[in-house]
């Protein structure tokens, strides 16, 4: 059983895992931009997630694995709309998993060891070493001491930057398009609080633990943000040169090899533990599905283990930028079934219809962010879950033929 501490920790990978992949949200931008969205976020995104993750937690998760919040799509509104949420959420999860191999090879490069030309092979070995090692579980006192260590360089590294010339090194000039990216990287790298439910049956006192552990995520994970930027506009001022392991060079202009080393082994920590933690919840997730009808496939660990491995492998050849858009417009369609799940689940109130419409306004926002490409294959996403849906229709049993 998870304690509020482990829950901590686990949301805490699940949600962000540390700032490892937030270095393409600096491009373009400055330090005041990079604030000023993460206000936004905590305001309309990061408080409002948790508040609804939390309620629809307590009311269908916290006695037997359901799938989180595609169990609540599927209890609130119905089969089919149901049905198209969990093929958007599968899609979402596993290209979402996919991210951290590539975050792995990313900053395990950058210290240098191995060339470049090997990115798709330490990216593989990352993917084969986290389900080799424990198959998607880092629990307990295992997950408390990665999340410290995940987050241990970047505090260090406040106590030795001369903040009092800060203000001179954030005066870049932003742009409509910067901005759009900073805030569609910051929201993905902030997407996972739903996805924190779908283990609440493994969790001692879920009323309490829950809140604690919501609390602590979205306060520690704001001024993460406001930390990473604020670093990162001191060492690194031309934004244009932040690229993926940015923060390995960005500790070695601070701290010399001994930080360099240290943060290159946190930001690999990072992906590992986030793609496990990850792991984790998906295959509560897949248990999920079995129980709503789907096939029971969806409850083997050698099932799951395949159908992960050969989505992690296939992704690791495509653009990270690309793979972070895809999961955040995915996500989009997701959380906005889980919107209307909340609201017909409880008696609305004003902050419930508040909170929702918030989350709406930042889905709406993340869709006008869109590229072409991203737009196409998020057309093609709905086309999957329609079809998937009239199949569901002949193949999954309903409520009255299950009993």
């Amino acid at each position: 059983m998870l304690g509020k501490w482990s829950l901590t920790s686990m949301m805490f990978l699940s949600v962000s895992g540390g700032p490892i992949g937030m270095e393409s949200a600096m491009v373009g931008s400055n330090m005041y931009a990079g604030m000023f969205v993460c206000l936004w976020l905590l305001i309309t995104y990061m408080i409002p997630i948790s508040y609804m993750s939390y309620e629809m937690c307590q009311k269908y998760d916290v006695l037997q694995p359901n799938g989180g919040p595609v169990g609540w799509v599927y209890k609130a509104l119905g089969r089919r709309i149901g049905v198209a949420n969990a093929v958007w959420d599968i899609l979402d999860t596993l290209i979402d998993n996919a991210i951290y191999p590539v975050l792995f090879a990313d900053n395990f490069l950058d210290m240098g060891y191995i060339s470049n030309d090997y990115h798709a092979i330490v990216a593989w070995a990352m993917i084969a070493a986290t389900f080799l090692i424990n198959y998607g579980e880092v629990e307990g006192v295992a997950a408390i001491i990665l999340c410290l260590f995940i987050v241990s360089p970047f505090i260090g590294m406040m106590f030795i930057t001369p903040w009092e010339n800060m203000y001179t090194q954030s005066n870049n000039v932003i742009t409509w398009d910067s901005i759009q990216k900073t805030f569609t990287v910051l929201t993905w790298s902030i997407n996972g609080y739903d996805m924190a439910t779908p283990y609440a049956h493994k969790v001692e006192n879920p009323k309490t633990s829950y809140i604690f552990a919501y609390i602590f995520n979205s306060i520690g994970t704001f001024l993460m943000m406001l930390i990473v930027f604020s670093l990162g506009s001191y060492y690194i001022h031309d934004p244009n040169k932040w690229i993926d392991g940015s923060f390995v060079t960005m500790a070695d202009m601070s701290g010399g090899i001994v930080y360099r080393y240290w943060m290159g082994l946190a930001t690999c920590a990072a992906a590992f533990g986030v793609l496990t933690a990850e792991l984790c919840s998906t295959s509560f997730l897949f248990v999920g599905l079995s129980r709503m009808g789907f096939s029971e496939k969806f409850e083997s660990p050698i099932f799951n283990l395949i159908l992960n491995v050969i989505i992690l492998c296939a992704c690791v050849i495509v653009k990270l930028d690309t793979l972070i858009e895809l999961s955040a417009y995915l996500n989009t369609l997701t959380l906005q079934c889980e919107i209307f799940a909340y609201l017909l689940s409880f008696k609305p109130t004003c902050i419930r219809v508040t909170f929702a419409f918030w989350l709406s306004v930042n889905n709406i926002m993340i869709l006008a962010c869109g590229k072409a490409t991203c737009i196409i294959a998020l057309a093609g996403s709905i086309g999957l879950a329609l079809g998937c849906v009239w199949l569901s229709e002949k193949t999954i049993k309903t409520d009255s033929e299950q009993t």
